[in-house]
């Protein structure tokens, strides 16, 4: 929840001429209400972005569990594998030799990508270990 406050806040920065604490007032004028009206847009819109990310990670979980069955494990893997990281490309990455991805080629996003799977892995594999 602490995340998703900070987002709105960030995001309603960006907002042109928004105050987050003259909008959240309940009187004001036609222009403050109408600051308030994008600030809820902004939120609501946050909302459903979080509301992504979870449905996103709750199919990384399955997906492991099917894999590993190892529940710790697979939550674990959520917490540390980027939003954006499906559970297949983990498994491609950690399964596959830095030189058969080509890995030297590929621009810095991709390589991020490949070192945080290996990255997520160390950590949850540590994380069992001391448990």
């Amino acid at each position: 929840m602490n995340r998703f406050l900070t987002l709105v806040v960030a995001i309603c920065a960006l907002v042109p001429g928004v105050n987050p604490v003259v909008a959240s007032t309940p009187q004001g004028s036609t222009e403050t209400r109408r600051q308030q009206q994008e600030i809820n847009e902004v939120v609501d819109l946050a909302k459903e972005v979080i509301m992504g990310q979870k449905n996103f990670a709750s199919q990384t979980v399955m997906s492991c569990l099917r894999a590993f069955g190892h529940k710790q494990f697979c939550d674990c893997l959520s917490r540390q594998l980027p939003v954006t990281q499906s559970f297949d490309s983990y498994i491609f990455f950690i399964t596959t030799e830095k030189e058969d991805l080509n890995y030297r080629n590929l621009n810095s996003d991709d390589r991020q990508l490949i070192d945080n799977a290996a990255q997520a892995r160390e950590l949850c594999v540590k994380e069992m270990s001391n448990q």
